[in-house]
């Protein structure tokens, strides 16, 4: 994830539910984007999986949603 937003504004990452937390990723000025999810759905979503829910975007520039709606993690 870091990759997808580490070189450009601040975006922030909220997940909500059983695993829950929230980050803050990239190099310069305020809060460019905030994304809300599922805790265990982005897991799924990261390892491949069909997720239950989507991931939302709380506010900021709708393009950041498809690079990290394509992300995968090996686990």
């Amino acid at each position: 994830m870091a990759v997808v937003w580490a070189e450009g504004p601040n975006n922030e990452l909220e997940l909500t539910g059983e695993v829950s937390g929230s980050w803050r990723l990239g190099r310069t000025g305020g809060t460019a984007v905030r994304v809300t999810a599922d805790g265990v759905d982005f897991c799924r979503r990261l390892s491949g999986r069909p997720p239950d829910t989507g991931v939302s975007l709380e506010a900021g520039d709708a393009e950041v949603l498809g690079p990290v709606e394509a992300l995968q993690v090996l686990f």
